[in-house]
């Protein structure tokens, strides 16, 4: 399911250290049927006839997971390569509303330019993001940059990505990328992940928001430092950075569902 495989996600962002030590407090929080199948595939790898002492386990545990984890969810459609890439234009695409109706992306852009960030109702990872993303909504349009979140889960409809933003009290306008056409040009993987245009429509950062998804540890202001850049005129360095989160859960190909 893909609760299964946003916990996979989880788990695999994490570091390694950070992994072994909540599968030591924790083995209980890992789906048991992962567990099973986990540690009969360590034993016919390592070959010890069914008897794998604990401290392997712990070792071997959560890689094993991960493998099996993305043999039974498939880790969802693959991601197909970035169309429009820093240096490219702003797409003319529609998307819709909250309310259903299609509008240009285009329409949302401010002044000096425009930031896209892909969201999720039920990422860890895009809530624990959210005051963040709030205030750098209010920053972008001080700055002439207009703002908004697309949601792209196929597992998240419209509905209820209007309650979450209820009850999370978000301002800022969120759109629905029906069949992921927006992620699919973009090559979008995460949420959150995130993509600032300049005034000419033309991509300038693609990336994480900051490096810690513990908001006291950030140590790199990387969104902000983007969209300050493009509001002043100036390139942006660095231009791209490695974005963290959970996977967007696409519409099904028809190569990848079998079809």
């Amino acid at each position: 399911s893909h609760i299964l495989c946003n916990r996979i996600v989880n788990y695999q962002t994490r570091s390694r250290n950070e992994i072994q030590f909540r599968a030591q407090a924790g083995l209980h929080r890992i789906p048991q049927v992962v567990r099973i199948w986990s540690l009969q595939l360590v034993t016919r790898t390592v070959g010890l006839g069914g008897k794998i002492d604990v401290k392997t386990q712990w070792h071997a545990l959560i890689p094993a997971a991960f493998f099996l984890a993305a043999v039974a969810c498939g880790q969802g459609p693959k991601v197909p390569a970035a169309s429009v890439g820093i240096g490219g234009k702003l797409p003319a695409i529609q998307l819709t509303t909250v309310a259903g109706a299609s509008d240009d992306l285009a329409h949302y852009a401010g002044k000096n330019g425009l930031v896209i960030i892909f969201v999720s109702t039920r990422c860890p990872y895009s809530n624990d993001y959210e005051m963040r993303m709030e205030e750098l909504s209010h920053a972008a349009a001080q700055r002439g940059l207009g703002f908004v979140g697309v949601n792209a889960n196929r597992t998240e409809p419209a509905e209820e990505v209007v309650e979450h933003s209820k009850t999370d009290h978000l301002t800022f306008t969120i759109l629905k990328d029906a069949n992921n056409r927006l992620a699919d040009i973009l090559g979008a993987s995460f949420t959150p992940e995130s993509y600032v245009f300049d005034q000419a429509g033309v991509l300038r950062y693609h990336g994480r928001i900051d490096d810690s998804r513990n908001a006291g540890n950030v140590g790199s202001h990387d969104l902000q430092g983007a969209l300050d850049a493009v509001a002043a005129g100036k390139s942006v360095a660095p231009s791209e950075t490695k974005a963290f989160g959970c996977t967007i859960k696409r519409v099904p190909s028809a190569s990848s569902s079998g079809n």
